[in-house]
Order: structure tokens, then sequence, then C-alpha cells
């Protein structure tokens, strides 16, 4: 049990508590953490917090009807733990940890989040950094490794040799989608990626053994040389599944991670258009091809894995900037999320000390 004197009783944070763009909406407020830590209950003084595009999107659409009590952002982070509840075994305090926020309460009755000094979590939601990280490195890898890897083994089921069309491949998750379908498929099988044509020498350089410029005039043309087993979308286009029978096999998967938010009406129509992938049949006009939603699920299976992959040098976090723990500091993080010209992950250093 911590004392009224601990420091996650008193610290630094940033919330919204109504509809807007970042730079107007979040305000720095003073946060405290329970000082009574419950059984699976994990404090972290947090070194660094993650953006992902989810977190400017609920920002600019969620109405703020909906918004009881403040929000605060963000669920990647990496850091040090400083305090356990009585249930936890598996950390101690001083380990350098990383993964996502669990549902964890302020004392204000605010979610915890990672875009503040300190962070509530729970045992189950981190793990220990691998030897050959560092904390900056490991500060957005669970969002990013759990994502794809949903998406390439739990959904695509992606098997040595075969082949997978990663489209929209260097954002946070592209990245590192990239390394992991290498991963996967080995020598033998094929990586083809989208991305533009300043990007190509770089995904080249992370395991695409192809990459097309998703602006050119004959970038469908190209694909249609292919017959893919798996389709990754990062990108969300419904268009771009509805043409897929061109480019993949009869037997493959679609699985698109792309969460389409946006204002009430267009999020109406993207889930109906979405449930028409689930449910209508090809015989009454349907794309004949297995579609799925990559949800981003961060398992003991899949961080054993990333781990291994991140010692053997396999798998490498792609950082695109990090930036101030200030106002101004991260005003300029989410411009840059909200720009879509993120070449990885977008970081906020809150404190790379961290104890």
């Amino acid at each position: 049990m911590a004392s009224s004197s601990s420091p996650w009783t008193s610290f630094k944070g940033f919330v919204y508590s109504r509809q807007g763009a970042p730079s107007e909406v979040l305000e720095e407020v003073t946060c405290s953490l329970p000082p009574k830590i419950a059984g699976d209950t994990v404090y972290v003084r947090v070194a660094y917090a993650s953006l992902n595009p989810l977190d400017w999107k609920l920002m600019r659409h969620l109405p703020s009807w909906l918004i009881r009590k403040p929000i605060l952002p963000c669920v990647d982070f990496s850091g040090t733990v400083v305090a356990l509840g009585p249930d936890v075994s598996d950390f101690k305090v001083g380990d350098k940890v990383y993964g996502r926020i669990g549902d964890v309460t302020l004392e204000s009755g605010t979610k915890s989040g990672a875009l503040a000094e300190y962070a509530g979590t729970k045992a189950s939601s981190i793990y220990k950094i691998p030897r050959t990280l560092t904390l900056e490195q490991a500060g957005g890898l669970a969002s990013a490794a759990a994502t794809s890897y949903a998406a390439l083994v739990t959904s695509g089921q992606l098997r040595p040799g075969q082949s997978v069309f990663i489209n929209g491949s260097t954002g946070g998750v592209g990245m590192h989608a990239i390394q992991i379908a290498r991963n996967l498929v080995g020598k033998e099988g094929s990586v083809v990626v989208s991305c533009s044509e300043p990007s190509i020498p770089r995904v080249k350089q992370l395991g695409a053994d192809t990459a097309y410029d998703y602006k050119s005039p004959s970038f469908m043309d190209s694909l249609s040389r292919h017959k893919f087993d798996v389709v990754m979308d990062n990108v969300g286009d419904h268009s771009f599944y509805y043409a897929c029978p061109s480019f993949t096999k009869a037997d493959a998967r679609f699985v698109n991670i792309a969460g389409d938010i946006g204002p009430l009406t267009h999020m109406l129509g993207s889930f109906t258009r979405m449930a028409g992938h689930f449910l209508l049949p090809s015989i009454l006009g349907g794309t004949p091809r297995k579609y799925s939603f990559g949800l981003c699920k961060w398992t003991r299976e899949c961080y054993a894995q990333t781990e291994q992959w991140v010692n053997a040098g396999q798998l490498s976090p792609v950082v695109d900037s990090v930036h101030p723990f200030s106002p101004a500091g991260i005003r300029a993080a989410f411009a840059v999320m909200e720009s879509g010209r993120a070449k990885g992950k977008v970081h906020i250093k809150v404190d790379d000390g961290a104890m």
C-alpha cells in the first residue's frame, strides 16, 4: 500500500473533455492514482507514450455529449514499475516494461492513460522490455506488434511459402507488419507492399520483396499480376476489398485493420458496408473472398514470439519522431499523426530516466 506522499498521487497529465482538434481540446491537469493499489494492478512511471490513429480520431469525432468524464489518451507506453498490487508476482519495482494501459481508474474517475507522468495498468497488459531494446524503441511496440500479429497470424493464417500484400506499409503498424510477414513466409514466400515512391528503399530494407507506388496510374494493374494468399489492409478503403478478386487466390483471406472513425453518418455507412463484407454471399453480389477485421489483441503467445524475433534481430521497432512532454510538443506529435505521413511510431518522451 502506498502512502499519501507517493509521487503518483499528484502528477501531470493531458486530458480532453470535448470534441475537437487535439491542439484545441487537450489541456494539462493534475492527476492522481489511488494510493491503495488493487490486487493485479501495476503502477508505472511513464518513459514514452506512443500515439495511435485512434487517439486523434476519437478527439475529433467523439461527440461531446458522449464524454461523461475527461479522457486521458494513449494506450501504448514504456516505463519503469514503481508499485505493485499484492497479487502481482511476475514483476518487481524497478523493472523496465512496455505494453498497453489496462482498466485502471484515476481518483477523479477518469480512466488511466499513457499521456501522463504515471499510469496504472493490469499486470497482464505489460511485459518486460526485451534485452536488446531501449525504452524509446519499446514505447510503441505493443500495439504495432499485436495488430500485425492478429492480422497476419490469427486472422490471415499466413504460412511459410505464401504470398502477402500489405496495403499502406509505412505507418506505425505497417513498418512492423513488413518484418513480421517476412518472418512468417520465409525466404520461399513473398512480401509485397504499397507505399509512396520515396519510401520504396526503406520498405525493401525492412523485408519487402516488391513495393508499388500507390499513386501510380498502373498500381492496380501491377497488383493484378499477383495472386496473393493474404491481404492486410492498413488503409480501410472499401473499394479495395471489392477489387481484391483480381489479385488474390480464390481461398485468400482479406484482413482489414483500419477502423473507419469519422462523423456519425460516415461511420454508419462504413459499418453497413463492412457488415455486407461479412454477410453478403457472392451469389447476391458479395465479394467472393473471406473478409475479417483484425482486432489488436496482446496475448502471451504474441509477446513470446515478438520477444523472440526482437532478440534475434528479426524485428526492429521503427520510430518516426519523438516529441517533448509539453503542450507544444504534444501538439506537434498529434500534427504528425494527423498528417498521415509518419514513417513509424510517433512518441512523446515523458521521462527517459523513468524510475
